[in-house]
């Protein structure tokens, strides 16, 4: 049985806390498993170059594992609503951008274009299905580049948005990552060739 660090034991002790204080703003009960994380830092292809945006952070399991996969601090930006968590980020990634505040508001930064993905571990499926279609879609479209990824980590077995609501992207899922609970898996999507989205 693998014994957790002392940093790992007062994150999840932290997160675990911050769910139960608002627990349909906080994805799930813990942070992501060091399985999940890479399996996320995998799809958002970190050696492309250009910024990579995090949707609610947390307490950052998903940043070490892309710092860990090449992704320098400095091209990181980390969007986190909780007030606690951002502070975390803050000392433990004093050189990426921390942004407090709704993570859906990503759309509205100016320097979004050309990044390299956006990364999410926002409890989407707690949105309805048409809002959280056109929120991907405009954070591609915002993207505006060749290859650019929207990556979202779920527990569902489906695409966490319908890809019907989707129309112009290509989308990718990743196997099931056992080692986490509960179990995950990792969607990505991406505009296809030539296509644009309005």
């Amino acid at each position: 049985m693998a014994v957790l660090s002392d940093t790992r034991r007062a994150d999840a002790w932290q997160f675990f806390r911050t769910w139960l204080k608002a627990p349909l703003r906080v994805a799930a009960y813990g942070p992501s498993s060091p399985a999940l994380a890479r399996a996320v830092a995998a799809a958002a292809r970190p050696g492309r170059d250009g910024l990579v945006i995090e949707l609610g952070v947390g307490t950052g399991a998903l940043t070490e594992a892309l710092v860990e996969a090449g992704v320098s601090p400095e091209r990181l930006v980390l969007l986190e609503s909780d007030e606690g968590f951002a502070d975390l980020l803050r000392r433990r990634y004093p050189r990426a951008r921390v942004i407090g505040g709704n993570a859906y508001g990503v759309v509205d930064i100016p320097d979004l274009r050309g990044a390299a993905s956006i990364v999410s571990g926002l409890p989407l499926v707690q949105v309805p299905a048409g809002p959280r279609a056109k929120f991907v879609l405009d954070c591609l479209a915002r993207l505006g580049r060749p290859g650019a990824r929207f990556v979202q980590l779920t527990y569902m077995l489906s695409s966490p948005v319908p890809l019907p609501l989707l129309p112009g992207t290509a989308a990718e899922v990743s196997p099931t990552v056992w080692a986490n609970f509960p179990p995950a898996r990792v969607w990505s999507y991406s505009l296809e060739h030539g296509a644009s989205v309005s």
